[in-house]
């Protein structure tokens, strides 16, 4: 389908669960994609958003299973929530730079994603919420962001490793809980709270340093980290107390 050349908006609901659909070019003079607009249309299989497009709605583009690539121009500046969610043909993504507002559990249910980079304008990512997204190997996060929400990677079994913005001061419950690739872990030195099993069944988990700057930590945020034996910290600090009190050896580093 080519829509119109003068087409300003693609509408709330315009194709939804339009099944036959399978390719839609979309005019350069489209500022906005509304809310469902493509919802359920399982068999796209390409679309193009042109650089005229400033705003993505909610659950846009959910449940097309058929797409494989997605390329979000540099005009964009809000995608909402649950805009890609259950889109599993999907293996690679990026948002630009451009986007400032990213809703609520945007790839949710994108369960063959690989990988994902984040606007580095985005200053909250608290529901990202990525569970069991478990073919996920590398994100890069927002630097600007100064929190981690509960469940963000909980269950993304194939993440090998991730950076923590210096910025974060808080890590969310069951934030990283059961990514069993994960070997190395650091946490930036404003983090003031660790969630409940923040990194509950990271089974891989060998060596975890633990700033000063830390204060509050939940229950149980290492328990079936079977190879994490020590704790690395500042002597003296809380750290020191919770690691002693809790079972690990502690290494000043």
């Amino acid at each position: 389908i080519a829509l119109p050349n003068n087409l300003a908006k693609i509408d709330n609901g315009t194709f939804y669960h339009c099944n036959n659909l399978t390719t839609i070019v979309i005019p350069n003079t489209v500022t906005s994609i509304g809310n469902e607009a493509f919802y359920y249309c399982y068999y796209l299989q390409t679309i193009n958003i042109p650089n005229s497009v400033i705003s993505i709605g909610d659950e846009a583009f959910e449940s097309c299973s058929g797409l494989k690539n997605i390329e979000i121009p540099g005009s964009v500046t809000s995608i909402g929530k649950n805009t890609f969610e259950s889109c599993n043909g999907l293996k690679n993504i990026k948002i630009p730079d451009s986007v400032t507002s990213l809703g609520d559990e945007p790839f949710k249910e994108c369960y063959f994603l690989e990988t994902i980079e984040l606007s580095d304008n985005l200053t909250t990512i608290d529901n990202l919420n990525l569970k069991a997204v478990r073919y996920l190997k590398s994100v890069k996060l927002p630097s600007k962001i100064t929190s981690i929400g509960d469940n963000a990677f909980n269950g993304c079994s194939n993440l090998e490793s991730i950076t923590i913005p210096d910025g974060v001061i808080t890590i969310g419950e069951n934030a990283f809980s059961d990514c069993i690739k994960l070997t190395d872990i650091i946490i930036p030195n404003n983090v003031t709270s660790i969630g409940s099993f923040a990194f509950f069944g990271c089974s891989n988990l060998e060596n975890i340093t633990i700033p000063e700057s830390v204060t509050k930590i939940g229950s149980m945020p290492f328990n079936n980290c079977e190879k994490l034996q020590a704790i690395k910290g500042t002597k003296g600090s809380y750290i020191e107390n919770w690691a002693n009190s809790n079972g690990y050896t502690f290494i000043e580093q």
